[in-house]
């Protein structure tokens, strides 16, 4: 009978193993669709990731090809995508809530800035759905609240993002012909969550978005009040040049 009980317990521990093995073999894939899904709840509009790989005992983790569509409207596929990410954990907090991450490092980020026929504007449309998702989640019913998993959320602390080496293409189709391209500014994000005493992935997720929105907005705005200045500038040219070739073919008339 102990030897049967022996055999049990070490089939059990085998199998156990085995599922720890597969979850762990699986982890990166796990990771990628848990930053889908929160990244698609966050922004209320699909975010899909190419790849992840983690190295959790150095508390490393790079994150490729982030990509968030672009709201229902616009002709791109996406409006924003984030080609490289490194996140640096601090190890020490892994067990604890929340958990700090020392900094996320997004390299060669692209926004697609676009203004459709209604002369809408595919960051002021995702801005719009992103508030919207964040009130109606305020506005919860406890009764919906009560079907969540129990006990306290992961939350975060984030102490610094960073954008850098990005690039921002604008067009509009009131403008189909013509595109603009321009350098993203850097951009630089401190101590999310802090203040709270850490926030959810998904607070933290709109919150960066918010802010990343807000930047490529400036710089889109800029970069069509630079292109509309250097037209205006061209057409006085071209109007001064007229005007002065008359002036000379008159001169020679005389």
């Amino acid at each position: 009978m102990k030897k049967v009980l022996l055999i049990g317990g070490l089939a059990v521990v085998v199998a156990i193993g085995i599922v720890i093995w597969r979850v762990w073999a699986n982890l990166d894939v796990i990771v990628a669709e848990i930053i889908e899904e929160t990244g698609t709840e966050a922004m209320q509009t699909p975010v899909k990731v190419s790849g992840v790989k983690l190295a959790l005992t150095e508390g490393k983790a790079a994150i490729e090809g982030l990509s968030i569509n672009n709201p229902p409207g616009f002709s791109d596929p996406n409006v924003f995508t984030l080609n490289e990410i490194a996140v640096d954990l601090d190890l020490a907090t892994i067990s604890n809530n929340p958990i700090v991450i020392n900094e996320i490092l997004i390299r060669r980020p692209e926004v697609f800035f676009e203004v459709n026929d209604k002369n809408e504007s595919n960051l002021d449309v995702l801005k719009k759905r992103m508030e919207a998702n964040q009130q109606g989640t305020k506005e919860k019913p406890k009764a919906e609240a009560a079907g969540e998993p129990s006990g306290e959320p992961i939350k975060l602390i984030i102490n610094k993002v960073l954008f850098e080496g990005g690039h921002i293409s604008a067009k509009s189709d009131l403008k189909p012909d013509k595109q603009l391209e321009a350098k993203l500014p850097r951009i630089q994000m401190h101590d999310l969550g802090k203040s709270q005493g850490g926030a959810t992935p998904a607070k933290i997720a709109e919150e960066i978005t918010r802010q990343l929105v807000d930047q490529a907005v400036q710089a889109s705005t800029k970069l069509a009040t630079q292109w509309a200045i250097d037209q205006a500038k061209q057409k006085g040219k071209e109007a001064l040049q007229k005007e002065l070739g008359k002036s000379l073919d008159g001169l020679l008339q005389r």
